[in-house]
């Protein structure tokens, strides 16, 4: 049903991993690069596992000490304690990937077939071969049409809408330009078999609960997706916040005109700065304080506070240091401080 509700999981940065149409019916949006590129896997667990790789791969990190984590635009989030389990999410990454192998198929048909050469001594036979294969290709159109139909909502009117159709032109023109076509396995007329053939039978063959687990647990073994403990948050002065990854670097200073006449270097470094640079996932970061980094940001409340139970300038701007600190990975002070006093003066 066209019209069916949708719902997706919320899970990664850029990828959505099911729609659900009408009746509960998992339908996938066709992504035709990237449904091209999957049709040359192998028809095996282990070529769907590829194809795990090549739609979610970007996604998913396994440790084999701690568990799956899934990337959620600001962090890699742990999905699960056990880590053993197949997170929801890890398993809904590979019903998407699964039942996009049906996509798959009615790409390649529409693709049209190539001639096959064992059939070019006899025009007849080529040419009922021709007719065929023809129909074939129609009939994958007509799927692939229908993958994206589904795949976007109606308009406010109840029509297609603009964006769909789009889609759907995009497709067309993909088509047309691509290189690549159908191929013939078989051409004998009562056991003809193409290339698509192949694949949409592997694609019904794959959705059985054997074969589905089996996606998960070979692809956590790619590298790239295998991960050790150790590689998690490695850059100890890093803080990731709701709008960036803070880090502290040296501060370059330019030298006066008269250090630099005695010989010493243009640039000197005195002090650090904060950089904050944009969410990554190469940084391998685990860890998320909920705020927005203001570089501007005033603390009025703090400010106050601090003051009235630390009148001492000096140990004021210790437990400023102190708690900055605190925010890194830091431990080369090897140090451990006690806060005591009277009540209400924000020790805990």
């Amino acid at each position: 049903s066209m019209g069916g509700a949708a719902t997706q999981s919320q899970g990664t940065g850029a990828s959505e991993f099911l729609k659900i149409m009408g009746h509960g019916r998992i339908h996938i949006r066709p992504h035709l690069e990237r449904d091209l590129t999957c049709a040359h896997f192998p028809l095996t667990d282990l070529g769907n596992a590829e194809r795990w790789r090549v739609r979610y791969g970007d996604d998913f990190r396994f440790c084999d000490k701690i568990g799956w984590f899934m990337w959620d635009g600001r962090r890699w989030r742990l999905l699960s304690e056990e880590k053993d389990a197949l997170p929801a999410e890890v398993m809904q990454s590979v019903f998407s990937t699964i039942r996009s192998i049906r996509n798959e198929a009615a790409l390649i048909a529409a693709l049209g077939c190539e001639d096959p050469p064992n059939l070019m001594d006899s025009e007849e036979r080529l040419a009922h071969f021709q007719t065929w294969a023809m129909q074939v290709s129609k009939e994958g159109w007509a799927e692939l049409e229908r993958a994206i139909r589904r795949s976007y909502p109606l308009d406010q009117d109840g029509e297609i809408s603009n964006e769909c159709l789009d889609a759907i032109n995009e497709a067309v023109e993909f088509v047309r330009e691509c290189e690549i076509t159908d191929q013939a396995f078989e051409t004998m007329p009562s056991r003809r078999k193409l290339w698509s053939d192949a694949i949409k039978g592997h694609a019904k063959m794959s959705e059985g609960a054997g074969k589905l687990g089996s996606v998960a647990k070979l692809a956590r073994s790619f590298p790239g997706i295998a991960v050790e403990p150790d590689a998690f948050d490695a850059d100890r002065m890093a803080i990731n916040v709701l709008n960036g990854t803070l880090r502290l670097r040296r501060r370059n200073v330019e030298r006066s005109a008269e250090e630099r006449e005695q010989g010493k270097s243009r640039w000197k470094t005195e002090g650090w700065k904060v950089v904050k640079d944009p969410h990554r996932r190469e940084d391998l970061i685990t860890k998320l304080a909920p705020v927005k980094y203001a570089q501007s940001a005033k603390s009025p409340n703090w400010d106050d506070f601090i003051e009235k139970v630390q009148p001492d300038e000096v140990m004021r701007r210790f437990l400023h240091q102190w708690f900055g600190l605190s925010l890194t990975g830091d431990i080369s002070e090897q140090k451990l401080a006690f806060f005591y006093g009277s009540g209400r003066n924000g020790k805990g």
